[in-house]
């Protein structure tokens, strides 16, 4: 028998359910962009993704990859107490004592980092206290997800969300803080929401008890995750190293007499925020297609809709790609109601063309993410973890080529290109665990169709760039495209729906 959820319908019901809070607070968080933006210089600004590339980091060594084991194993319900106490006892221990080194590692940390001297206390006091906190909410809001409360696990990301922009407008502007006011906000609203999250569940750690075996079943699970999740953080943040540590004649020949390495790595720091409307896509699918595959993944015709799926991920993720890559500079310049502060300070807008090249990258994230389920049911975790390390290579290489010729543009480059190699060994390796008939064909011809729109408007033809004063073209454009791509994903979609109709009416005995 069927369970119930196996449908295209319950995917996207769980992707909005589960989604929609991380979506909602990553766009109420979006708005610390242009107070940043309009408060910090790039070269202070970049101070701000310094520290949290650090604490990105930090988290994965902290976290032993404990929420993805426990999502693995909790789904049988009266073992899941225990897993749940068990991990939060390891994390406790791990938390505290990775927390008090990093603390009383400030002085050797912060001037790498490019902290100011006068705030490097109270800022590393914050870093320590967000690292804690985030650590033993893991498995709170794991929880959450498994047992299906969506509205609570909505509510405790919003409350972190507009605790930590309130704090952050109301520290800056009204107290005149530095960037410590960054910090220390976000150290609240995690205090904030943690709290609430042990409070919602308080019964499951308490009904549990320290199991020795789940603990060492969770821990041999999660910890090859960690060099995958360090790995990640490597994609995401080590473009900002090579930035801030290009020649000044690179720079120069680049970009222009008196721009600094800092300050190129702020720029990019800054429009690299544009990017998050593919990370929204991108959360939204994880946060719901990894319970979804786990818990229907040994059905009859899982496989089949798991291609579809893929189908639908890459329409999206190639529709974000042509509208914000071809609005880049709209986008940018919207002003925030009854404000004359836009989303982008214009110091920030000579570094967009960077920005369709993010959005790809992400989109070959989500890709990565869909590819996983054939490790995650049959595989091993250690899997990943190379994979991962493999993309990390790749892009440390990448920049360390692309950086001192092309600068920001060689950044995005280098992380499209690495997360394009773990999305396609990922794929390789899992299918042969778990063999899903994905039409990569198709995917990939909707994003380069989706991507040549916005490269061509910034690209020169014949010497001349895309002139458009009025818009009216690319929105044609646009419009166009999406046309096709939508059409073209209908009538795939269609062939497949009906290829099945007819299997079922051969095999009239498959219940559907």
């Amino acid at each position: 028998m069927k369970k119930p959820g196996l449908t295209l319908r319950s995917l996207l019901s769980d992707s909005l359910l589960y989604g929609l809070g991380a979506v909602l607070a990553r766009f109420v968080n979006y708005l610390l962009v242009p107070v940043h933006t309009n408060v910090f210089a790039p070269e202070s600004y970049i101070t701000i993704g310094l520290v949290y590339a650090m604490i990105a980091f930090s988290q994965v060594a902290f976290s032993l990859g404990m929420e993805s084991a426990y999502i693995k194993y909790s789904k049988d319900r009266s073992e899941a107490v225990k897993v749940f106490r068990s991990g939060q006892w390891i994390l406790l221990g791990v938390a505290t004592t990775l927390g008090a080194t990093l603390f009383g590692m400030q002085d050797l940390l912060a001037h790498g980092l490019r902290i100011p001297e006068g705030v490097t206390p109270i800022i590393f006091a914050s870093i320590a206290i967000i690292l804690w906190m985030d650590t033993m909410v893991v498995l709170p809001m794991a929880e959450l997800r498994v047992a299906q409360r969506p509205l609570v696990f909505a509510s405790l990301r919003m409350i972190h969300v507009v605790l930590n922009v309130g704090l952050n407008v109301w520290l800056l502007w009204g107290q005149g803080m530095g960037v410590e006011a960054v910090f220390v906000s976000n150290a609240i609203a995690s205090t904030m929401v943690a709290i609430g999250a042990w409070i919602v569940t308080w019964t499951t750690f308490s009904q549990g008890e320290w199991d020795a075996a789940w603990a060492r079943k969770a821990f041999a699970f999660g910890w090859p995750l960690i060099p995958a999740g360090l790995a990640h953080i490597l994609n995401e943040m080590v473009d900002r190293f090579f930035l801030t540590n290009m020649s000044l004649a690179d720079v120069e020949r680049l970009y222009g007499a008196g721009m600094s390495p800092d300050a190129v790595a702020g720029l990019y720091n800054g429009v690299y925020k544009l990017s998050v409307f593919m990370l929204l896509v991108v959360q939204m699918f994880r946060l719901a297609w990894q319970p979804f595959f786990m818990r229907n993944g040994d059905q009859e015709g899982a496989q089949t809709l798991f291609a579809r799926a893929f189908v639908g991920l890459s329409l999206l993720s190639g529709l974000v790609i042509l509208w914000v890559g071809s609005f880049a500079s709209g986008i940018a310049m919207i002003q925030l109601p009854g404000t004359d502060i836009s989303l982008l300070d214009a110091a920030y807008l000579p570094a967009l063309d960077v920005v369709p090249w993010l959005l790809l990258a992400y989109a070959l994230y989500g890709w990565y993410i869909y590819s996983s389920v054939g490790i995650y049911l049959n595989g091993s975790s250690r899997t990943l973890g190379w994979i991962t390390v493999t993309g990390a290579g790749v892009t440390l290489m990448m920049n360390a080529i692309l950086v001192p010729i092309l600068g920001m543009m060689g950044s995005a480059i280098a992380t499209v290109c690495s997360y394009g190699v773990m999305a396609t060994i990922l794929s390789i390796r899992s299918h042969a665990h778990y063999p899903i008939p994905t039409p990569w064909w198709l995917g990939i011809g909707i994003l380069c169709c989706a991507f040549i729109v916005p490269l061509s408007i910034q690209s020169e033809w014949l010497g001349q760039r895309f002139e458009d004063p009025t818009g009216a073209w690319r929105f044609g454009l646009a419009i166009g495209v999406s046309a096709l791509l939508l059409a073209t994903g209908w009538v795939w979609d269609r062939k497949q729906t009906k290829a099945l109709s007819f299997e079922h009416k051969k095999r009239p005995h498959l219940e559907r």
